[in-house]
């Protein structure tokens, strides 16, 4: 081999070894950043991130970002980041149609990554060239503007050569996670506000309930030993109603909070909810609940299976006509997810109406505690676990209720 064959390995040895280092250094800010902004659960806290990111691991002198406005085209700059200032200055006011920056409505109109050199002045007031230059990447999120960001860098050749295709990929992590903080920022506006309307509803409802149930127990109160069993026959009326009016009341807020309520998972084991329900619920002395065999220990919310198991433990108590009740509680496992039945001998559902029991408001016995949600709440829940939940009755012989969850 000649020495000019040996320079020349040596040169590409060296080439390589450069693209090596390089693509490395790629994957380890690429690596950085996506760790980091997973911690990331806010808008501002994603683009200070992003913006710290491009200051002191890219080199760029300036740093800010545009976002999309939702449900229009206008960018607002949402951030700015300096080199010697490492705090976020946050600017929300509105920039024109556009941007007000050139360079970044052109990276909006086109979704492509954009450059400029930085012009710079002669003494004379002439322009002079450097490396210094300005460059902006679209956010893009499925094929759609999130927003820009715009850099500036006092070595241009240099930020493209090692940056700029890393940057073009966090570009598009930082997006994704931007609609994700957005979805998340909305949901929890959303249920905050519901939260509200929730209380300010159930306390409107409830108001002249309370105002009617204090009246009449007046009305009594100064009448007693007047009343003719007639009227305290109506009264008795008057107060199952206002009972039944606020167990609906509180019947349809539970049914219209759920989903909405913080759902945090953890190890459950069914049967100490299923001894806590039965000390809760006060089971009367002619009906037995026992266990076919013991209940698994499953993953998930624990309010969501105190809500199922009290909602078809109590109507299996209610609607018990026989002399001797029996509640028979059993479940079976599949690859997918578990399967839990509620056995009673009670007065069972025609079977026109099997159907409609899981419907909003549906009872089929006219006893004032019914207000008609109860299953309709256990549907509800069972439906957010991923399962799904049906019936096997017989009239005047019993009920099953099946329902399945599935496995996390």
């Amino acid at each position: 081999m000649n020495r000019s064959q040996q320079n020349l390995n040596i040169e590409i040895q060296h080439r390589l070894m450069e693209e090596l280092t390089r693509s490395n250094e790629e994957l380890r800010l690429i690596n950085e950043f996506t760790v980091s902004v997973q911690e990331g659960y806010s808008t501002d806290r994603v683009l200070f991130i992003l913006c710290k990111l491009c200051i002191e691991q890219l080199s760029c002198g300036d740093c800010c970002v545009w976002l999309t406005e939702k449900n229009s085209t206008r960018l607002i700059k949402m951030m700015a980041h300096c080199s010697d200032n490492i705090l976020p200055v946050e600017s929300h006011a509105a920039g024109s149609q556009k941007s007000g920056n050139p360079l970044v409505s052109m990276t909006a109109i086109t979704m492509e990554p954009q450059f400029e050199r930085s012009p710079q002045m002669n003494s004379n007031g002439s322009s002079k060239s450097d490396n210094s230059g300005n460059f902006t990447f679209p956010l893009l999120y499925q094929n759609s503007l999130v927003g820009v960001i715009a850099l500036r860098h006092d070595n241009s050749i240099s930020f493209k050569k090692n940056h700029f295709n890393s940057l073009l990929t966090i570009a598009t992590i930082a997006a994704t996670k931007l609609m994700q903080t957005r979805h998340f920022e909305e949901i929890s506006n959303y249920q905050k506000q519901l939260e509200e309307y929730i209380h300010v509803i159930s306390h409107d409802l409830k108001s002249p309930l309370r105002s009617i149930n204090a009246l009449v127990s007046w009305i009594k109160e100064d009448n007693h030993g007047n009343l003719n069993n007639s009227t305290l026959q109506n009264f008795k009326m008057i107060d199952d109603t206002l009972f039944q009016m606020e167990n609906l009341i509180d019947g349809t807020l539970n049914y219209s909070k759920i989903g909405y309520e913080d759902m945090v998972k953890e190890t459950i084991d069914l049967n100490d909810i299923i001894d806590d329900i039965k000390m809760a619920l006060i089971v009367p002395d002619h009906i037995e609940i026992q266990k076919q065999k013991t209940l698994p220990v499953v993953m998930g919310v624990r309010t969501h299976f105190v809500q199922i198991y009290q909602n078809l433990l109590s109507n299996a108590i209610k609607y018990n006509d026989k002399v001797e009740g029996q509640i028979v509680l059993d479940w079976k496992e599949t690859e997918d997810c578990y399967i839990f039945s509620v056995k009673d001998n009670g007065i069972g559902i025609p079977k026109q109406y099997q159907g409609k029991i899981f419907e909003i408001f549906q009872s089929l016995n006219a006893k004032t505690e019914s207000s008609g949600i109860g299953l309709s709440i256990v549907k509800k829940l069972v439906r957010l676990n991923q399962g799904e939940i049906w019936v096997k009755s017989i009239e005047a012989k019993g009920s099953t209720f099946y329902f399945s969850i599935k496995k996390f």
